[in-house]
């Protein structure tokens, strides 16, 4: 019983980027989780398969000129639509 990820690899870790820099997901402990815990989370909610340097992949995702956030201002977007629906 998986869930499937319909976005990229590149969409996943710009979440996961995201994720680990708001800090609001700790452990029991109350340490905050790394990045690579929160990639290895969504491997397995998502069962993907994840590149072996994940942190060279991540450079490349924030070094992106053209856009470097597409997903999440995509996701962005579509909450502010939603929003927008729920006041007219």
């Amino acid at each position: 019983g998986y869930y499937i990820w319909g976005g990229t690899i590149t969409d996943l870790i710009e979440l996961a980027i995201a994720i680990y820099n708001i800090k609001l997901i700790r452990k029991a402990s109350g340490k905050l989780i790394s990045f690579s815990e929160i990639i290895q989370g969504l491997k397995l909610i998502f069962n993907v398969k994840i590149p072996k340097n994940i942190y060279s992949r991540k450079t490349r995702t924030m070094e992106r000129k053209k856009n470097p956030s597409s997903m999440l201002e995509r996701l962005l977007a579509v909450y502010k639509n939603e929003v927008d629906k729920f006041y007219t």
